[in-house]
């Protein structure tokens, strides 16, 4: 345990999608750069610019403004309509346009800095602008272009579908490429002019053509020092992936074996699907005296935070059921709901942790032949005889609808329990959110409905069996879609 709180102490921080995403965004650097520093053509590089900006910005509409002679040109501007961009290359002074608010641009080309406006309705610093009173702009990013020190121009982008679309992640992309950016439109103009000079003036032609060259070899420096720097995160991610792959074992070795389960159950089958290689779902069981406990749980998030709450869980299961001896279900809740809070100081006024867990606890008590259950926002599916016939039917049992940890404004959180007699060869199921909540390729959840439809389809076959149908049908509906969430579904034939 000593060993486990140390390592999540050095990679829970770090270990979340940023992983990814910062390789991610390296690469996108990397493309960008090369893109940039390989055209040299005005057109050509305003046309890939713009749409690098409207690709990896998550923009609906870009506007590039140069300096030109002392005034500000709106020189482009590209916009995404219906899923297409289309490119306007023009020469407009910036006072004369009306496809943007002159004053944001004005503000950030005289200050120097990035503006960034989450919410550009709710702003009160450009309220006398009349694009944005005539418009229902959410999103505003806008970037100076600075060149050894002088601003060349600006770029402008907006979203009027969404507020905080420009996320500190793209705003830092596009802070990093300012740089570049500036030196490439720099570079293309000084083209457009050697050009325009032509053969007549081939000293110019020779000393600009030095500043090129200069200018390229600046740019590969970057670009080598943007390969070093993914070289090193690289690095840094092959060694979290080996201390959470250790910290997997942790969690295995805490889950109950099939051999153990075996010993307590007759009949059962477990399909366990984590997300990533650690899981935040867990599953618990305990015999004690006549009783049988079966504990399904979902923990708020997945990965590493997850896999963190779910040992907590399982040591707060075990003090509570094993030490403590209540047997309660809706008893063992409500006190995990105060541990919970407890551990993560949930009570406390600047507290920022919320995370908590939806679980479902179900205690076969064999010498009444009844199960007793109480859930946190999770349901039991229960296959067994109607009454007074000889067929058997799916009933869905619902929990309460709130969960361990988190938030309370309740003075006290109970739970209620559910009694069901059974018969032998009755089946009963608990699970997570994570197979209901997977996406097909149509972006369809497979939901509760298909998977009640399911169970009735399989229950009275074998374990074995049961599981291979519910694995071919999830694999089936999830097709080439990535996994959304971790699964966990749990099944047990009474005897």
């Amino acid at each position: 345990q000593g060993d486990f709180n140390e390592l999540l102490g050095d990679t829970v921080t770090s270990v979340t999608d940023s992983n990814a995403s910062e390789s991610l965004d390296l690469n996108t650097l990397v493309k960008a750069s090369q893109t940039l520093s390989s055209e040299l053509v005005m057109d050509k590089l305003v046309q890939k610019l713009m749409h690098f900006l409207i690709e990896n910005a998550g923009a609906q509409k870009g506007v590039l403004i140069l300096a030109e002679d002392g005034q500000l040109i709106v020189e482009a501007e590209c916009s995404l309509q219906q899923e297409q961009e289309l490119l306007n290359q023009q020469s407009t002074a910036l006072d004369s346009a009306t496809n943007l608010p002159v004053s944001i641009v004005r503000y950030v080309v005289r200050s120097k800095e990035v503006l960034v406006l989450r919410d550009a309705t709710q702003q009160e610093q450009f309220t006398a602008d009349a694009y944005l009173n005539a418009t229902a702009i959410k999103s505003v990013l806008c970037v100076p272009l600075i060149d050894k020190g002088k601003v060349i121009g600006a770029l402008y982008l907006e979203n009027n579908l969404a507020t905080d679309t420009f996320t500190p992640k793209r705003v830092e992309i596009l802070k990093v490429l300012s740089a570049e950016i500036s030196i490439a439109l720099e570079n293309a103009r000084l083209y457009r002019r050697l050009e325009e000079n032509n053969q007549t003036l081939e000293e110019k032609v020779k000393q600009r053509t030095e500043v090129l060259h200069s200018v390229n070899e600046r740019l590969l420096n970057k670009n080598e020092e943007i390969q070093q720097s993914k070289k090193i995160i690289e690095k840094n991610n092959q060694n979290i992936t080996k201390s959470i792959q250790y910290a997997k074992k942790i969690q295995d070795a805490i889950l109950p074996l099939n051999e153990t389960i075996a010993e307590m159950l007759n009949d059962f089958f477990i399909v366990f699907k984590p997300k990533q290689i650690v899981s935040g779902d867990f599953y618990w069981l305990n015999k004690t005296e006549d009783r049988i406990f079966v504990v399904v749980a979902d923990c708020t998030g997945h990965g590493v935070p997850g896999a963190f709450l779910s040992m907590i869980g399982h040591s707060l299961l075990n003090k509570i059921i094993k030490e403590h001896k209540v047997f309660s279900p809706a008893l063992i809740l409500e006190q995990l709901h105060i541990e919970v809070r407890s551990a993560l100081r949930q009570g406390d006024k600047n507290s920022q942790a919320h995370d908590g867990m939806d679980i479902g606890i179900c205690q076969i008590n064999l010498s009444e032949q009844k199960i007793i259950y109480a859930a946190a926002k999770r349901p039991l599916y229960f296959f067994g005889l109607s009454e007074g016939t000889s067929k058997r039917s799916l009933m869905k049992i619902a929990g309460d609808r709130k969960s361990i940890g988190g938030t309370q404004k309740e003075q006290k959180r109970s739970f209620a329990e559910h009694e069901l007699h059974y018969s032998s060869g009755d089946m009963f199921y608990l699970s997570s959110d994570g197979l209901v909540d997977q996406h097909n390729q149509h972006d369809r959840k497979f939901g509760s409905l298909k998977l009640q439809s399911l169970l009735k389809t399989v229950a009275d076959k074998d374990s074995a069996t049961q599981k291979k149908l519910i694995m071919e049908a999830l694999t089936a509906y999830q097709g080439k879609e990535n996994q959304r969430d971790d699964i966990t579904l749990l099944g047990v034939r009474l005897g």
